[in-house]
């Protein structure tokens, strides 16, 4: 089952589960599902959110309002795990994961079978407890993203801070690399490596803390089952009272240490705040390293399998009764008295301090009853949302006091409340004053449809018989439409008048396409005037002469006698390799590839006789090069002019030869 949590600043307001085949609205309307406060911006029926063959699908209905996806506005939208949206001041996280219930069995459970709970309670940097949370699953996430299972609702915290995880009953914990690191009992703890939480132990982000405990969640049923006699004792009383939750050791008589055999009683609910829906793991983080496993053993004295054994809880009831009888003996001694405090100098005991006054205890005790009334007054007024009678209580404050307590706090409040009302209102105002004006629209729309004809309208016209409602919206999606419309009748009538001169203009074009064609055949640009030919050929321009058909008659002839001349060119070539004339052979073959630069063979053979002139000009060049490193340049140009000679641009012996003569001023 998926689910949608809602949050308002930094606290969350709601929680809704999603069932498949159902459709949930959000907004400020009584019928919507996900109920939104009545803040600016927020419509009646704002978004639905809808299943769509295993996909959930958002929309939004509002068509004045907006929703927002990473800082963008977006009509539509498909969630998916941990998906995040806004409609100022709500931000909204979508779960598919299912919202875990605490088991409330009351099935009796074995000594052997005790599973201790853990839990966190993050407390500010006030000291203000903020949320209490218990752990299910295997790996949870904290920081100050909403998306974390346990959120830490301060900039000083990164979005992802630290990490839990629990492996055979055990929890440890790392940091995430963080910015300002995690701090276990007061020490840094790694991102590498995990640290074991023992029940007690304290997580500290900067000023925030984070209290792990562990609690066993039936300690108030079985603590029921002690005689009525150990109830009454106040050692009992005592005992139900005591945070047993913070250590998860246990003693046995041997002294050696076990983990999680003996049960931790929760603690005492006004200790608490209200424990918050069961913290579900979301990941699943490395494994920590190997903890050996807690020695399985019975509490007994002696051996053998026919005496009795005694098991913890048994010994755990005999302490307390035990305990009962001591207590009543020391609490009948009526001489035992404690100590007095030890005196000091000045006739103050030690625990005196000096205690500096506020403003609030020099005003008498009727203003300061006239000032707590009128503060617990501006509190109900805020919550009930009576801004301006929370706005007069707080004034009637200022008149005894600059504040009190929070009272800056709820003014403000209360001055943003009063804004966001009149705010609401005018947007009421606006949105019922577009409504009238769409009714007013759609009626004038209709009547201008009615009085189009084809033949005769212009823009002019329309514009005339929509002036009365133009001024409410002039891009009003109808208003567009029946524009379009009106140009389109006009443009078909301009192109039925101007089709007869139109059809000479393409004409024409294609006149000046041909003679272009045969201005490069007429300067002997053979391969342009094909090309050309070829556009006449190809042209979708109305041909009334014939000119397609000329074009393509002449470009066949042309390509014929290419064909004819590269032949001769490529037999003539084949001669003078024969003979050994390589450089003529490769002029012969350059002359056929600019008839037809794209005949590969051609270009193979070319590139044949280009090697065999390179193996007949290299050993010729060799020994210029020797000659010109023992200091006899003159008989290295002779060579250097004999490759120039033998040899053809483009041949790379003719160009370094070229170089070398150009180096010794011989070019």
């Amino acid at each position: 089952m998926a689910r949608l949590r809602v949050m308002k600043g930094s606290a969350i307001v709601q929680e809704v589960a999603l069932d498949q085949g159902q459709t949930y609205l959000a907004g400020r309307a009584d019928n919507c599902q996900i109920r939104l406060d009545p803040e600016p911006g927020i419509s009646r029926q704002h978004f639905q959110i809808q299943e769509d063959d295993g996909t959930w699908k958002l929309e939004v209905l509002s068509r004045y309002g907006e929703l927002y996806v990473n800082g963008q506005k977006t009509p539509k939208l498909e969630l998916h795990e941990h998906q995040k949206f806004s409609v100022p001041p709500y931000d909204f996280i979508f779960m598919s994961g299912s919202i875990s219930q605490v088991d409330n069995s009351d099935e009796a459970t074995a000594i052997a079978q005790i599973k201790s709970v853990g839990y966190l309670r993050v407390i500010d940097e006030r000291g203000v407890q903020r949320q209490t949370y218990r752990l299910e699953g295997e790996a949870w996430t904290a920081g100050r993203d909403g998306a974390c299972a346990i959120l830490l609702d301060t900039a000083k915290a990164s979005r992802q801070h630290f990490e839990i995880y629990i492996d055979k009953g055990h929890y440890f914990a790392r940091d995430l690399g963080s910015a300002n690191g995690t701090l276990v009992n007061g020490h840094a703890i790694s991102k590498s490596e995990w640290t074991r939480l023992q029940s007690g132990d304290t997580l500290t982000v900067v000023d925030w803390t984070v209290k792990f405990e562990l609690r066993d969640p039936t300690f108030d049923r079985r603590v029921q089952d002690l005689p009525e006699s150990a109830k009454a004792n106040p050692i009992y009383q005592e005992s139900v009272g005591f945070e047993a939750h913070n250590s998860n050791e246990s003693q046995d008589f041997s002294g050696q240490t076990h983990y999680g055999q003996m049960p931790h009683p929760a603690p005492p609910t006004d200790s608490w705040q209200q424990v918050s829906e069961p913290v579900r793991s979301h990941q699943m983080a490395p494994p920590p390293p190997p903890m050996p496993p807690p020695p399985a053993r019975r509490f007994g004295f002696g051996g053998g399998g026919g005496k009795k054994v005694f098991t913890p809880i048994r010994i755990v009831m005999a302490v307390v009764v035990v305990g009962a009888g001591v207590f009543a003996l020391l609490d009948s001694d009526e001489n035992t008295k404690r100590p007095e405090p030890k005196k000091i100098e000045g006739g103050t005991t030690a625990t005196d301090k000096p205690k500096t006054k506020s403003p609030f205890d020099n005003l008498s005790p009727e203003d300061q009853q006239f000032v707590r009334r009128a503060y617990e007054n501006s509190r109900q007024s805020l919550m009930d949302k009576k801004y301006a009678e929370s706005l007069q209580e707080i004034n009637r404050i200022k008149e005894k006091l600059a504040f009190y307590e929070d009272s800056k706090e709820i003014e403000k409040a209360a001055n943003e409340g009063l804004a966001r009302l009149d705010q609401l209102k005018q947007e009421e105002q606006v949105e019922k004053a577009n409504q009238e004006a769409e009714v007013k629209m759609q009626k004038q729309l209709q009547v201008c449809k009615q009085q189009i004809n084809p033949e005769t309208v212009t823009m002019a016209t329309l514009e005339t018989c929509l002036s009365s409602v133009i001024v409410l919206n002039p891009d009003h999606p109808g208003i567009n439409s029946l524009r379009a419309e009106v140009q389109r009748m006009m443009d078909e009538r301009a192109s039925r008048k101007v089709h007869a001169a139109n059809y000479q203009a393409e004409v024409h074009k294609l006149d000046k396409l041909y003679d272009k064609a045969r201005g490069f055949l007429n300067r002997k640009k053979i391969s342009d005037g094909v090309e050309a030919l070829q556009k006449v050929v190809e042209s979708k321009l109305p041909d009334p002469k014939g000119l397609k058909e000329k074009a393509k008659q002449e470009r066949e002839q042309i390509l014929s006698g290419m064909a004819s001349a590269q032949k001769k060119l490529e037999a003539q070539a084949d001669n003078e390799q024969r003979e050994g004339h390589y450089k003529e052979a490769v002029r012969a073959l350059r002359e056929a590839l600019d008839i037809n630069p794209d005949n590969e063979v051609v270009k193979g053979h070319l590139t044949a006789a280009l090697l065999e002139l390179r193996k007949l000009m290299q050993p010729i060049y060799q020994e210029s090069i020797v000659e010109e490193s023992v200091g006899d340049v003159e008989k290295a140009k002779d060579k250097w002019k004999k490759i120039i000679d033998a040899s053809i641009v483009g041949e790379e012996y003719y160009e370094k030869s070229r170089l070398k003569l150009k180096k010794y001023g011989a070019m």
